[in-house]
């Protein structure tokens, strides 16, 4: 018998640990139950899965969010345009199961709903799959990366981290994305609270609260480099007021994974292109420009 199709939603929870443990072997360390633990699992969030006696077989995750394109100026700019997408992730088949064509019913599933609602559709890829994708109508997309030189020595005094389990830590953390501007580029999204707390409960960058409480940095460091992952809220007009007191060691290099306003460090910005970021678009009225798409949205 083939396997049945399955949409597991944030109400559906007596398929909650089925999903959980089905993530967690074919991506190894990665924590979805701590996530919803945490309330992230969201009505914007639906596991479409393949089911055969109980046990997922293979997985397509869909995230629906505001897709902005065009927010070169990171405001209010009437040229930039909004609208629904969705974005795939948790894009995986059992070990035992793969070269069965699993993961293509699944994506036609979500794609013919995708075109019904005429959706535009992202993901981001691992290096194994790139040729995958283009079957579906998908085309790549290569994003950059963005870095300045800059030596930061830790401050006095210290911004106050924020605990993803903590109810009034994530509370602060959605209302400040709730008044925050998408980061600009030739594609964007609107801040999303419950991808970035997805990143939080897998221990990918530590939230610090700054500038009095008017934002939240998602940051994290290693060998001299800082890399400021998110920054939700009001982006003050100098980082480098802030920045330094997130770090514990002095850096030398600061990195985003967003693209920065441009008086914030204007000519000095490098960008070269993201080598290890596979995006993939459907939909997406893109020209070929160059973007970098916010690290913190990506599912």
């Amino acid at each position: 018998m083939s396997p049945e199709i399955v949409e597991i939603g944030w109400q559906d929870v007596a398929w909650h640990a089925v999903f959980f443990r089905h993530v967690s072997e074919e991506f190894d360390g990665i924590d979805f139950a701590g996530w919803a633990e945490a309330g992230g699992w969201t009505a914007r969030y639906t596991v479409f899965a393949l089911v055969e006696g109980g046990a997922i077989v293979s997985t397509v995750g869909v995230s629906r969010m505001q897709l902005v394109v065009g927010a070169q100026a990171g405001d209010a700019s009437p040229a930039r345009i909004v609208r629904p997408a969705l974005q795939l992730g948790a894009v995986a088949t059992r070990a035992d199961r793969r070269g069965k064509g699993l993961a293509a019913r699944l994506m036609c599933r979500v794609l013919a709903l995708a075109d019904a609602d005429d959706l535009p559709v992202l993901l981001f890829a691992n290096s194994t799959v790139t040729g995958f994708y283009p079957r579906f109508g998908f085309r790549p997309v290569k994003p950059s990366r963005v870095w300045v030189r800059e030596v930061l020595l830790p401050a006095v005094e210290r911004g106050a981290g924020l605990d993803p389990m903590c109810a009034a830590d994530r509370l602060r953390i959605e209302a400040l994305c709730a008044r925050s501007l998408p980061h600009r580029g030739a594609l964007s999204a609107m801040p999303d609270p419950a991808i970035l707390l997805w990143y939080l409960c897998n221990d990918v960058g530590r939230a610090l609260s700054v500038d009095g409480g008017r934002s939240v940095i998602v940051v994290s460091e290693h060998k001299r480099i800082l890399r400021v992952h998110d920054w939700v809220g009001q982006l003050p007009p100098n980082p480098l007021a802030h920045l330094g007191a997130v770090i514990h060691d002095r850096v030398e290099r600061i990195e985003f994974g967003f693209l920065p306003p441009p008086a914030w460090f204007a000519a000095r910005l490098q960008t070269v292109p993201d080598e290890d970021a596979f995006m993939f678009c459907r939909g997406v009225p893109l020209a070929g420009e160059s973007l970098v798409f916010p690290a913190f949205l990506r599912t």
